[in-house]
């Protein structure tokens, strides 16, 4: 079978081969490179299409020719690929609505299940890249407590209903699921959005943490920009969030995003001074350092 999850890590690593010849300055190879990956993008999106025509559905296919719903497979599209706004609209969303639909049901024991692949906790980035973070925070609460044994904070390749079952579980700890849940959480503090050349931050945090008497903070933490630290704390009617960091600003700045549970601000300063550009689901500050306060 043709699978798209190779398909879009091979998207990812052609513009990502374009982008290291760009930086390069390697201007033939840069538009050699920029022409396969064009082709192959738009191959793969007429084969999604002709898929999802033939098999006469409504969500993203795991591949070509069988049409399965896979979303543990689609969740890549997202992130790390980084493809949300290329994908044929309403489908992603049915992908991801259909997969939370299953995992209510198997969590609230609505339908029987004997095992599963733990590889599904990748899917904590997606609901926090479709701003979905109470999604993201059920899905991982489910997963943390089904590391086995207890107490050891991990997973293994498989989990099974009854945790005494000796049946097979794989590797353990496998780390590949390891690397889905860190790469899933670092995107609750920060992650990069290709299409709209921002960097997103504090997307998917507990109310509790941003709302704790000492507040919260991340130092240092590694971006594709650079470096970057923030702290929050919070002050009565509202938030100071102080950014700083070794980092170039993307085109469009940083958004903090689906802060305080989506509630609309009353107004928001930069050092000091008032903005206008921010909404419920996210405000846009364009340098750093930033002290930025949030009043509700």
């Amino acid at each position: 079978m043709h699978s798209y999850w190779d398909d879009f890590f091979t998207l990812k690593g052609l513009k990502d081969a374009t982008e290291i010849q760009r930086i390069l300055g390697e201007a033939s190879n840069y538009e050699r490179v920029k022409k396969i990956r064009d082709a192959f993008n738009e191959n793969l999106y007429n084969s999604l299409q002709l898929a999802m025509e033939l098999r006469k559905i409504n969500y993203i296919p795991g591949c070509v020719e069988l049409g399965d719903f896979d979303a543990t497979s689609t969740t890549i599209a997202l992130t790390p690929c980084n493809e949300l706004k290329n994908l044929p609209k309403p489908q992603v969303y049915n992908t991801f609505e259909r997969y939370y639909e299953f995992f209510k049901n198997r969590r609230d024991g609505k339908i029987d299940w004997i095992n599963y692949t733990p590889y599904e906790n990748r899917l904590i980035g997606s609901f926090i890249m479709l701003d979905q973070p109470e999604r993201a925070h059920e899905l991982i609460d489910f997963f943390l407590n089904d590391q086995r044994p207890h107490g050891w904070n991990h997973w293994a390749e498989v989990v099974w209903k009854d945790y005494r079952y000796p049946g097979y579980i794989g590797d353990m700890p496998h780390t590949w699921v390891g690397s889905d849940f860190i790469n899933a959480i670092r995107s609750m503090f920060v992650y990069e959005n290709e299409y709209d050349q921002s960097l997103v931050l504090g997307s998917a945090l507990y109310q509790d943490w941003i709302d704790a008497p000492d507040g919260m903070s991340i130092q240092n933490f590694p971006t594709y920009y650079g470096e970057i630290s923030y702290s929050i704390k919070k002050d009565i009617d509202k938030y100071h969030f102080s950014i700083s960091g070794k980092l170039e600003l993307p085109a469009n700045g940083m958004k903090i995003k689906n802060f305080n549970g989506s509630k609309f601000p009353k107004r928001v300063t930069v050092n000091g001074k008032e903005i206008k550009d921010f909404n419920e689901k996210g405000i846009t500050v364009k340098e750093i350092p930033a002290e930025v306060v949030i009043y509700y």
